[in-house]
């Protein structure tokens, strides 16, 4: 993660802007030498905050859970195997 102080991140806001925009690189700004703010592309911010939500959320966090140790224990459909299911019930007309 980049660190700019306040002092130079006001002269290169936009340029900055530009490059957290296709990095997605987080810019941590420095006030008087301590961090005060991130800048971060919109994106991530919304991906931060649905995760937020995902985790907040407990039926989902235990589903998730469950997938990581049925993945774990190799109980899992590959993506041609889910190709196959969806051509067959399409052919079934479901």
């Amino acid at each position: 993660m980049k660190t700019l102080s306040l002092a130079n991140a006001k002269t290169q806001l936009s340029s900055v802007v530009d490059e957290v925009v296709r990095t997605h690189e987080q810019v941590t700004v420095t006030r008087n030498g301590e961090p005060a703010v991130v800048i971060l592309a919109v994106e991530d911010f919304e991906a931060i905050q649905e995760t937020i939500e995902l985790l907040a959320d407990g039926p989902a966090r235990a589903r998730i859970e469950q997938a990581r140790s049925d993945i774990a224990v190799g109980e899992f459909s590959t993506a041609d195997e889910l190709a196959d299911l969806m051509a067959e019930r399409r052919r079934r007309g479901e």
